[in-house]
């Protein structure tokens, strides 16, 4: 379709800064348009020039202004992020090399379907052989589910986002495999995210593809989905790296040597930290009622402050949504502290329940 169709079927979008301005303009007949363009004009001339995604895109920023640039910065968050961008250009340059065989555009639908066809043809140009590990937790026909066990599988499945474990610095990757680390695929226009619990200080955090945190809240996932991921991460008792092969762990305490120091030996606490609970090739943790365990001050204070008493209000098999509202949460509160403080209220009592002592 021709540059001056597309404009015609959809003049919504074909607006100047000046049609902006004009919008602006209280009269009828646009005397003021004027004033407001000089007064844009020395905001541009004092404001900083933010070059971030023309340098990304190969644009010459030069003749642009300020605000220009700013509006195409917005319009490359809202499309996905300069990664995207940078990853059509490529197909782009492949496409008219004759590289692409899936050669016809209207056969994509999204940008994520185009960073995905560029992996595969970047991996047969290559001649790279990649085999990306992961374990599928959830799939339908609107998301994939799944936990990434190696670099090649965060990569696959983080392309076109902003990730940084999905980055070429693998260290983020291994880092975040500490604690649980999961992906949201969404097929078709549905989003991604990246979902994150640090297994050590309880924290749950959820990412768009840009690599900015979301409030729980605003997470659009349906909320059964949602739900199932909540429950999911109650249940996990280990982290992402307890998973991974040897291949993998090798590398991983390669990388990760240059942080925390390797003892002989080699095992995951000589480079993970004991926290991360990730002993390789030994049981899944197993709670010891003659170990005194050390819980946080504020669970203590909770559990002393409640009328009722946790342990008659709460269930440790209860549904992780119950949870967390029988502790009185108000629609204020946002869906990842909730969460958090469902976690050590699960850890605690679990704990209690089969006779661990509790200390503070």
């Amino acid at each position: 379709m021709r540059l001056r169709d597309i404009k015609k079927n959809n003049k919504n979008y074909d607006i100047s800064l000046i049609d902006l301005l004009k919008l602006m303009d209280p009269s009828k007949n646009g005397k003021f348009i004027t004033l407001l363009l000089d007064e844009l004009k020395y905001s541009d001339k004092t404001k900083h020039r933010s070059t971030r995604a023309a340098d990304e895109l190969g644009i010459d920023s030069t003749n642009l202004s300020s605000t220009t640039l700013d509006v195409l910065n917005l319009l490359c968050g809202r499309l996905g992020g300069e990664s995207l961008l940078v990853d059509m250009i490529r197909f782009n340059e492949l496409l008219d090399k004759g590289q692409v065989k899936n050669n016809d555009i209207s056969h994509y639908k999204t940008l994520n379907d185009i960073s995905l066809e560029l992996v595969k043809v970047e991996e047969e140009l290559s001649g790279k052989k990649t085999n990306p590990r992961q374990e599928v937790i959830f799939e339908d026909d609107e998301y994939f589910v799944i936990k990434p066990l190696n670099l090649d599988s965060a990569r696959k499945y983080g392309r076109g986002t902003k990730w940084c474990t999905s980055s070429r610095d693998a260290n983020y990757f291994y880092d975040y495999s500490r604690g649980v680390l999961i992906y949201i695929i969404g097929k078709g226009n549905n989003p991604k995210y990246g979902v994150h619990f640090d297994l050590e200080n309880y924290k749950l955090s959820w990412w768009d593809i840009i690599d900015e945190q979301v409030d729980g809240l605003l997470v659009e996932i349906p909320k059964s989905l949602k739900e199932f991921i909540v429950e999911y991460i109650v249940e996990e008792k280990n982290p992402n790296n307890t998973y991974f092969d040897d291949e993998t762990f090798d590398h991983s305490a390669e990388i990760l040597s240059g942080v925390v120091e390797v003892l002989p030996g080699r095992t995951w606490l000589d480079f993970v930290g004991e926290g991360d609970n990730a002993y390789r090739d030994t049981p899944p943790f197993a709670y010891n009622p003659d170990i005194t365990l050390p819980v946080p001050e504020e669970i203590m204070n909770l559990l002393d402050e409640s009328e009722e008493g946790v342990l008659e209000s709460l269930e440790v098999n209860s549904p992780a949504e119950d949870l967390i509202t029988t502790q009185g949460y108000k629609s204020t509160t946002t869906v990842d502290a909730m969460v958090n403080k469902t976690m050590e209220y699960y850890y605690t009592i679990n704990t209690m329940k089969k006779g661990g002592r509790i200390i503070n």
